[in-house]
């Protein structure tokens, strides 16, 4: 069954759904009751009662086991999460089940955090109705499933296009940065050809949501590959294009951190002047974010390819 979820997003058009369709009949009473149904399960999430939310499945789900874990885990961490901006679609309804995206934001907020962590969520859901009431069956990760989807069932750039255009609203910031994460972990394993395979498909995915920090962080991922491999030419080549890209998007981090790395790059190539001017960069910008990890990182890099401690010295006092 949670193949059929799986599958659910790759043939189902973005934009329709039974309920959009059909404004009378069973279909639209089911799907109301079936929000309803929704809302109200993270109405009792809110209140942290374990109990209480596992109600709202059905025992013999094959998944109750799973999810109750899960609720479990986020539960006891203690967080005050509050649920809103609820959109539903890519209904599919029959007497007995229902399948439906649910696309809201989270906020969560602990005692110590002067602002809360506010993150978009989009899952996939498939409930059935038990003793006339609806109840959860199953849960899954819209972006997690598309993923899936892209890096296992889409054999070529044709497929993965037609499946990005039925999946529109799945293309976003959430799913570029899960993609480079997934590619930085084949770097980290030395499964290049993989991590390179992942990367192409990171960069359809950004090219698509068209925001340059997310560009940009996908070519720096893309150059990291190559760096592990000792090919230079191919790593700057990568970083080339991400450094405008960061700088476009005013992201001052990530441009310090993609100087830092092409300082590194021409320090092993021995062109060690470049090294120092482009390091020396970095850490004026890490400066200016008082980022005192990242300036310690760059004032050993720049020791590293000049082999001179007295330059450290200098701008660590600079």
């Amino acid at each position: 069954m949670r193949r059929r979820l799986i599958e659910f997003i790759a043939i189902f058009s973005v934009g329709i759904s039974f309920y959009q369709i059909t404004v009378s009949g069973y279909q639209a009473t089911a799907a109301a009751e079936v929000e309803k149904q929704v809302r109200q399960f993270f109405d009792t999430w809110r209140k942290k009662d374990l109990e209480a939310v596992m109600e709202f499945w059905a025992r013999d789900s094959p998944q109750y086991d799973k999810f109750r874990q899960f609720a479990g885990r986020i539960i006891a961490a203690g967080k005050d999460e509050r649920f809103a901006d609820f959109a539903f679609s890519h209904w599919e309804v029959d007497d007995n089940q229902a399948i439906v995206r649910v696309q809201f934001t989270k906020e969560a907020y602990r005692a110590e955090d002067d602002e809360p962590n506010r993150q978009l969520i989009v899952w996939n859901l498939q409930l059935k109705k038990k003793s006339g009431v609806w109840k959860f069956w199953d849960q899954e990760d819209a972006v997690g499933a598309l993923i899936y989807y892209l890096l296992n069932e889409a054999q070529n750039a044709q497929v993965r296009a037609q499946l990005f255009l039925n999946s529109r609203d799945l293309v976003s910031t959430d799913l570029v940065y899960r993609l480079n994460r997934i590619v930085r972990e084949e770097t980290r394993q030395e499964k290049f050809n993989e991590a390179l395979r992942v990367s192409d498909v990171a960069l359809e995915a950004a090219e698509l949501l068209g925001q340059r920090r997310y560009a940009a962080q996908t070519y720096e991922a893309r150059g990291l590959i190559f760096s592990a491999q000792k090919m230079y030419p191919k790593t700057l080549d990568n970083f080339k294009i991400a450094l405008p890209l960061y700088l476009n998007a005013g992201d001052t981090r990530g441009t310090a951190r993609v100087l830092n790395n092409v300082g590194i790059i021409y320090g092993r190539e021995r062109r060690l002047g470049e090294a120092l001017v482009i390091l020396k960069e970095s850490l004026r910008l890490r400066r200016t974010l008082s980022d005192r990890g990242g300036m310690a990182k760059t004032l050993v890099d720049i020791g590293e390819p000049t082999g001179n401690r007295d330059d450290m010295r200098k701008l660590s006092q600079a």
